[in-house]
């Protein structure tokens, strides 16, 4: 952190930081309907077939982008019924 300062207080950081979206590359991109991404806001969860997901395992992480991009970071788990569904892990909406 002090770093990232040291180079903000000198005009700059380029270099120390990455956009969000190099940063969670690893993880595959879903892109969510408006009605599901004001579900998603609302923090209700979806199942992964809902979201286009045919494949996913409990654990898997997503990406999950609206029409004005990256909304947040999500992750399956199973429900009480076994099925799979995208828990909210971090939002980045404001």
């Amino acid at each position: 952190l002090e770093e990232i300062a040291e180079a903000a207080a000198q005009g700059g950081s380029n270099g120390l930081l990455i956009p969000l979206d190099e940063a969670l590359a690893a993880y595959p991109a879903i892109r969510v309907s408006e009605a599901n991404a004001g579900k998603i806001r609302n923090g209700l969860r979806l199942r992964t077939q809902q979201l286009g997901v045919s494949q996913a395992a409990e654990g898997d992480f997503f990406r999950l982008y609206d029409a004005e991009g990256l909304l947040c970071l999500g992750s399956v788990i199973l429900d009480e019924a076994g099925t799979p569904v995208m828990k909210l892990e971090k939002t980045f909406f404001n």
